[in-house]
């Protein structure tokens, strides 16, 4: 099941928000009645390719990352399309996306895997560990809480809300950025040895950025960034059947500078249909 944004004529009254494709969502003052969890969490982007061959290696450390640090790190696993690393095998899915071939090209990357944490410009081969890396994104204090829920409002169309809290003041324009990633895709992968896996499964994958391929802009409000002020914005979009499994797919969002793309948080959430 893919998601589709609703087109620019159609509009989800909900009642209490209108929701048009493009914009990120109509933003309101958050009363705070809904808790907030203000956790700081990193986002791993790791670029790879089902002809990689050294690219299971990097799976297996963040695997491995993952299961330690929990909901504290949130990944994708980005296939750049044009890419000799990303070409299929005979029929199987294109894992491959257009918004990761700009993202890729913005960091310069020809080989992989590559990774990058909150896109601070510090790209690694994620083969070995890289908690240091990590450890110094989650101990730095969060500037923003970012939370994210999905739920299923009717039909085929999700609900996704999503509220942000200044923990302190923020002078910069701010992007929010929504994409799905799918997990259990089943494919052949180029595995270490030169061999073709061809029952291998690809989790956390790219498989379509919602809002502008960079984000949409964060409307602050009339506190403007103001410590302690917080707002919430609704998404609403279509399910449409495009071969993706909806109960292993996941909304995964991120708040970025928009003069340098780095990501102040991130947060993840499941697709509920």
């Amino acid at each position: 099941m893919a998601l589709t944004a609703l087109s620019a004529c159609d509009k989800v009254d909900e009642g209490e928000f209108i929701v048009f494709a493009g914009a990120a969502g109509q933003w309101y003052d958050d009363d705070g009645s809904d808790a907030l969890d203000a956790t700081q969490r990193v986002l791993v982007e790791k670029y790879t390719g089902v002809r990689c061959r050294n690219c299971p290696l990097a799976d297996d450390v963040i695997h491995d990352a993952l299961a330690r640090y929990g909901s504290q790190l949130v990944a994708l696993a980005i296939h750049p399309q044009g890419s000799n690393y990303t070409i299929p095998y005979g029929n199987e899915p294109d894992l491959s996306t257009a918004a990761g071939k700009t993202w890729n090209d913005y960091n310069g990357f020809s080989a992989y895997p590559q990774a990058t944490l909150n896109r601070t410009g510090d790209s690694f081969v994620p083969t070995a560990n890289f908690d240091a890396r990590i450890d110094a994104l989650l101990a730095a204090t969060p500037k923003i809480g970012l939370g994210i829920s999905c739920a299923r409002k009717s039909g085929d169309t999700l609900d996704i809300t999503v509220r942000v809290e200044f923990l302190t003041n923020v002078d910069e324009e701010l992007n929010l950025t929504l994409a799905v990633s799918e997990n259990g895709i089943a494919t052949t992968q180029k595995m270490p040895d030169g061999s073709d896996n061809a029952g291998y499964v690809q989790n956390h994958v790219l498989r379509a950025v919602i809002t502008d391929i960079w984000g949409a802009a964060v409307d602050k409000g009339s506190a403007d960034g103001a410590t302690g002020s917080r707002r919430v914005a609704h998404f609403a979009y279509r399910m449409e059947n495009d071969g993706w499994s909806s109960e292993n797919c996941s909304i995964v969002a991120f708040v970025s500078r928009r003069d340098n793309n780095t990501i102040l948080n991130a947060a993840e959430c499941a697709v509920s249909l």
